[in-house]
């Protein structure tokens, strides 16, 4: 159903003048660009974002004031790549 409202909707409407056709429109393009995004980015995205964030609280409750920058998207990819690439029964 969703691939045809999609298909009609680009190929006859310029305009979207339906408020629920358009937020109907909007669900079906966050779902194509979730599912375009690879396995890397959803796990630095959703882990290893939530992760540096996790490090980056401990160290400022242990007084370091520079750890309250840690957190960007550097952090969060070293994150990720070590989680993905951890052997099995072992966490970071």
């Amino acid at each position: 159903m969703e691939r045809g409202i999609l298909s009609i909707a680009a190929r006859d409407i310029d305009d979207v003048k339906s408020t629920l056709l358009n937020v109907k429109l909007v669900r079906i393009l966050a779902k194509i660009k979730e599912a375009s995004l690879g396995r890397f980015a959803r796990q630095v995205r959703d882990f290893g974002g939530r992760r540096a964030k996790e490090i980056s609280s401990i160290g400022v409750k242990f007084g370091s004031c520079l750890s309250g920058g840690w957190v960007d998207e550097v952090f969060a990819r070293y994150f990720a790549f070590m989680s993905l690439n951890m052997l099995i029964g072992w966490s970071i």
